[in-house]
């Protein structure tokens, strides 16, 4: 852009900037901010709001009457958040002391859009030495008192746990600055409902080793663990809220590696949860499953589920607990997925056997396959939900060569698969796409390591080839084939 051309849109920017101070009319102001958001679109957007002409009118667009035009500068205010470059020209007390202040919008567009521009701002050092050098954390901090209102303060907490989050450094200065003391504090109110609000912000967190640490050196694994024991006791119907979060949170943070295992399985959750699937209710049971598919998803994981009783558990609930087969479905394919990048031949072994083992939902004592409960459900449950729960463990089957071929050779699925007539639904016909990715992929990773190619022979890759070349919504003309197979 030429500066004549510059100079002439700057112009134009602040004629409308001018209008939104003062509008005539809502026309008048509809008008304008469509005309600012387009001109401050592009990469020349950035150099507008630079100038030093624009920087009142940001200030005056976020004390703007009207929530459109709030989000309309939060929004560009947002694009200089994120360019290191730029924040010298931004860091202006006033504007930041305006950019707090809205966390507390009655807007909550308003609130979330402002909380975008404080996390883009903090992924970067430029952005963490405003953030955490200026009044922006004194102000903050007179956010999370007593006497503030209780959507203000968790709105602050929750920003805080998401800028904790995004790095180390952040997570460091977040606790020197005592704010996830605030956030662990709220666990000590006998409010059940504010306990789930924290579990929420803690399990933003994340699960890195230093987080997993703190949680637990400042007590609050600890206290987490005794408001599970309590709230299982309990006849309190609030928390049956709150307990299905506990179990999904320990798993998620257990997920984090080796270490982090460790200090979770210190709690011994592990015996909730084997308890729990046994005798809990249905939605405590679908956490408890959903709980396994997190602390399963690394190597030190799945054999902590083997050592412990719960991977036996999964495989119960498989077989036999039909209402549960949609979580199970989940956890399982998040565990085969998550497993199939660590090239653990034990582990891998393990799975494989697993997966022909599992106990029969009508005949005692006898034994089914994995492959004999999904691949019926994919290709003829009427159920949806049902249907892409089980493509779950189908695609993480298909990572592995020994799932590969199981699938390939089962009776009827390769058909089904290559079929273009077997799904109607654009969501069935991009997980057939993703399994043919993944049987692709697989065979591709035992040509580059010199193992056979098992199930998958030239000629079946060769229609996989041609089946990712015409992408997910090809339209065969010729009739279908169906598996003919009974759901077990």
């Amino acid at each position: 852009m030429t500066e004549d051309r510059l100079a002439n849109t700057k112009k134009a920017l602040l004629d409308n900037f001018n209008v939104l101070s003062n509008p005539p009319n809502k026309t008048a102001m509809e008008d304008a901010s469509i005309k600012v958001s387009h001109l401050l679109e592009g990469s020349n957007g950035i150099q507008l709001i630079l100038s030093k002409e624009v920087l009142p009118y940001l200030q005056q667009g976020l004390q703007h009457s009207n929530a459109q035009v709030i989000r309309l500068t939060l929004n560009q205010i947002a694009k200089c958040a994120e360019d290191a470059s730029t924040l010298p020209h931004l860091d202006d007390d006033r504007l930041f002391h305006l950019l707090v202040s809205l966390i507390e919008s009655d807007d909550l567009s308003v609130s979330e859009a402002t909380i975008r521009v404080f996390e883009k701002l903090c992924k970067h050092d430029e952005g963490r030495s405003i953030f955490f050098h200026s009044s922006i954390i004194t102000q903050l901090k007179k956010m999370l008192l007593d006497t503030v209102p209780e959507k203000t303060r968790f709105r602050v907490l929750g920003l805080i746990a998401s800028i904790s989050s995004l790095s180390p450094q952040n997570f460091y200065r977040c606790r020197d600055n005592g704010f996830l003391e605030d956030i662990l504090s709220t666990l000590n109110t006998p409010d059940v409902l504010q306990w789930l609000i924290v579990v929420e912000l803690l399990e933003k967190l994340g699960n890195s080793e230093e987080i997993v640490g703190y949680l637990d050196e400042s007590g609050a694994l600890k206290k987490l663990n005794d408001m599970l024991t309590e709230g299982l006791q309990s006849k309190d119907p609030f928390f049956s809220y709150v307990i299905p979060r506990i179990f999904i949170f320990f798993g998620v943070l257990a997920s984090g590696g080796e270490k982090q295992l460790q200090i979770v399985s210190q709690y011994n959750v592990q015996k909730h949860l084997h308890t729990q699937l046994e005798e809990g209710s249905r939605e405590l049971k679908e956490a408890c499953i959903t709980s396994q598919g997190f602390l399963g998803s690394t190597p030190a994981g799945f054999l902590f589920l083997q050592q412990e009783g719960l991977l036996e558990d999964l495989s119960t609930t498989i077989g036999n607990e039909l209402l549960l087969r949609q979580a199970s479905f989940h956890s399982l394919g998040h565990i085969l997925d998550s497993l199939s990048k660590y090239n653990d031949g034990k582990v891998e072994a393990m799975l494989s056997t697993f997966a022909k083992n599992l106990p029969h939902r009508t005949r005692a004592n006898e034994k089914t396959t994995l492959y004999e409960i999904v691949v019926p459900i994919v290709t003829g449950q009427p159920f949806e939900e049902l249907r892409i729960a089980a493509f779950q463990t189908i695609k993480g089957l298909a990572n592995f060569g020994w799932g590969s071929d199981e699938l390939v050779n089962f009776p009827g699925f390769f058909e089904w698969l290559m079929n273009r007539n077997s799904e109607n639904t654009k969501e069935g016909k991009e997980q057939k796409f993703e399994i043919v990715r993944r049987l692709l992929r697989t065979l591709e990773k035992r040509v580059r390591e010199n193992q056979p190619r098992g199930a998958l022979d030239v000629a079946r890759a060769a229609e996989l080839n041609r089946y990712i070349r015409n992408g997910p919504f090809f339209v065969d003309a010729e009739a279908a084939v169906f598996v003919e197979s009974k759901t077990q």
